[in-house]
This record gives C-alpha cells, structure tokens and sequence, in this order.
C-alpha cells in the first residue's frame, strides 16, 4: 500500500513539477524572511536554518527530477536569467539592514577600512589577517559605505557575477538543462544567502575569480587561468588548495611551468602597492605594533605567504601522487549504469562512452548514487540523500579538476 502512495505521489509530482518548484522556491524565500525576525538567538536560528535545508535539499531533488523528465530547459532564456537574478538579489537583500551579527567580521572590515582611511598600512601599522587584495577591497568599500551594510552589498553583487559564471560555465561545457539546475542550486543555497546578505563575507569574489580561472583552464588559457588563481588566492589563501590539483591536470611541463609562474608572480605582485606605500610613508602603528621594522614586518608576511604556498602545494602534491598509485579503479557495469542519475557537469559527450570502461567511483551502500561530473572516464558518486543540495556550487567549481 506505501508503495502505492508513493508511486502516486511522485506521478503527481512529475505532471505538476513547475508548479513544485516555484513553491519551494516561494517557500525558501519566506524561510529567509522569517530567519532575519527570528534568527538573532542561537535556538531559533538554527531550528529555521535546519528546516531552510530541508526544504532547499527538496527544491533541489525537484529541479534534478525535473532536468530528468523534461528536454526543455528551466531558464530557457536571457529574460528567465535575469528573472533569477533578481529573485537572487531578493533573498539576500532580506538581510541587508539587520542589526543583529552572528559574525562580527564585517565590522572588521569596517574598522581596517577606517585604520587605511587613517593613512595606516596593513601589515606593516596594523595586524591584517588576509592577503592584500582583500584591503584593496576594503579599501574601497569603506570610501563608498559605512559600517556592514557595503560589504553586504558587495557580497551580493559578487552573487550575481558568480551566478552568471556559472551560468557561461556549465551553458558552454554541458548545455542549458544543467546549467539551469547549477544557478538555481547556487541562487538559493541558504549559507549563500546567510553568508553574504547576513555576513558580508568576501568568498563570493574569491569563488568568481576561481570560476573565471577554471573557464580559462578549460579553454586552454593556462596563463590566465594562473593569474586569477593567483589572485584568488591573494584574496583570500584556502584556494591554494586548487593549485596542485590543477597543475597535475595540465598536460607538459611547460605549460605547468607557464601556469606556476602565473600563479606566483600574479600573487605576489599583489603585494607591490603596500610595499611601496610602507617605503614612502610613515605608517602610524596601532594595535600594539610599532613603526619601527615595518619594512621588516612587511617582507616576512610577504615571504611567509609564499612559504605557504609552497608547502601546501607540496604536501598536496604528494599526496595526490600517492592516492593516485594506491586507488585502484573499479569498473562501472550495465546494471550500475542503469540505476545511476549521471549529472555530467562538463564534457558530458565523453561521459557517454565511459560505460565499459573502468571509472573510478565512490559509491555509497544502500542507496541510489548520483554520478556528478565525468571527465576524463572519472566520476563521483553521491547518494541521493540531498548532500547533493550542500556540494553542488563546490563541484562545479572542482569536477573540472577531479581527472587527474
């Protein structure tokens, strides 16, 4: 009998799938909505949050099933992905004159911006955590707005080009279906929303120049795709973990030499205009440091940054080297094939032909794997537990990367 019901309820959800996921997506919203009344106390925001998941993992199962049954695409033009910009914007908009922090970095930001303004230079008059395209940043936002409300807004103008590059992205590697699917998961993603219309947080920039790189990389721009990496990473540091991985994926030694250098020297020249700065001005100190060995101070984050680069890059390196010799690949079957929703995020014509031949997979027991992406007879299987809901925006941005 629940076989029955169940059977029923999913033809309904088939015929009336459109209809489904304008709801959610509705819902999602008034999720939002409610978690910027609600969601200033611990209890009440995670409750709200918890449930904001539940209903985008189920937008999301709806959108997959919908890329399934259909042939035409979601957003099928430029006015629907303009439409989903804006909804985009709405979301996190919610959130753009709350009062109340569940992070206190934007005010940070705030006070760096106003140390800069001061005629204080990072590093060298004040502690700066981050890498200096950040102040550059920061620099600039605090000329224009004051307190939160700027970095919330660059944040959410950052969505936007984020959503369009992924948009271009999956469009040209795969087509319209899936690159539907990739900015509606994008645009709704809840610690999307929280993380830039709430917190303000700059890893939007970092993850459009991370797409701008892989765009290049995939069409064999392995120069440019090095400079804005390098970039990223001068932004904010955790994409070095990218670096190694792309750099076995590039084919010959020059161009990995060419890509390197890029990366390097892209990062570091980032580092010129404080440089010069902390030679031609002098920097008051506050925070408890000094103006004497600014200099000083100035050249070792510079060089510690590069240290760490390096022996990151290094022990990455290694050990992708290692689980390449030691992952011995299994083979994908017929019956295998047939019970799993290939999701072929770029080069999907190649995906076709990987039937018979040995793929790496990481499946899950008991339940019904989804293949996310297939390049170069290489996938990764997720079941369908809505994880897939969480990981979507990082394997878009990672499965170019993953055949190595």
């Amino acid at each position: 009998m629940s076989g029955i019901d169940v059977t029923r309820i999913s033809t309904v959800l088939s015929n009336h799938i459109g209809i489904v996921i304008i709801l959610l997506s509705s819902v999602n919203i008034f999720i939002a909505f409610t978690l910027s009344i609600f969601g200033s106390q611990m209890y009440p925001f995670f409750i709200i949050v918890y449930i904001w998941i539940a209903f985008y993992i189920f937008l999301i199962a709806m959108l997959i099933r919908r890329e399934r049954i259909t042939e035409e695409p979601l957003i099928r033009n430029k006015m629907h992905l303009v439409g989903l910009g804006v909804l985009t914007i709405i979301i996190r908009m919610i959130f753009i004159g709350m009062t109340q922090y569940i992070s206190l970095d934007a005010l940070w930001y705030a006070d760096f911006g106003t140390f800069m303004h001061m005629g204080v230079i990072p590093y060298t008059g004040f502690y700066f955590p981050y890498p200096p395209v950040f102040a550059y940043f920061i620099y600039i936002i605090t000329s224009i707005f004051q307190g939160a409300i700027g970095f919330r807004l660059f944040a959410i103008a950052m969505d936007i080009a984020v959503l369009v590059s992924i948009w271009k992205l999956v469009h040209q590697e795969v087509g319209p279906k899936w690159a539907s699917t990739a900015v509606m998961a994008y645009a709704f993603l809840p610690i999307s929303v929280i993380e830039s219309g709430w917190n303000g947080h700059f890893e939007p920039l970092v993850s459009f120049l991370l797409l701008i790189s892989l765009w290049a990389l995939l069409n064999q721009k392995n120069i440019i795709s090095g400079i804005f990496l390098g970039l990223s990473i001068a932004t904010k540091i955790y994409p070095i973990v990218i670096f190694p991985i792309i750099f076995a994926y590039i084919k010959g030694w020059k161009n990995r030499l060419w890509f390197t250098l890029s990366v390097g020297l892209s990062g570091a020249l980032t580092f010129v205009p404080i440089l010069l700065l902390s030679w031609t001005t002098n920097s008051g100190a506050t925070g408890g440091t000094t103006t004497s060995g600014s200099t000083l101070g100035f050249v070792e984050s510079i060089f510690g940054f590069l240290f760490t680069i390096s022996l990151f890059s290094a022990i990455v390196t290694a050990a992708i080297a290692i689980n390449k010799r030691a992952v011995a690949p299994t083979r994908v079957n017929k019956d295998f094939s047939e019970t799993c929703l290939c999701i072929p995020i770029f080069h999907s014509r190649r995906a076709l032909n990987t039937i018979n031949k040995p793929i790496p997979i990481v499946k899950i027991p008991r339940t019904r794997p989804i293949s996310i992406g297939n390049l170069q007879n290489t996938s990764l299987a997720i079941g369908r537990s809505g994880k897939i809901a969480e990981t979507m925006p990082i394997i878009i941005i990672i499965t170019p990367i993953l055949s190595i």
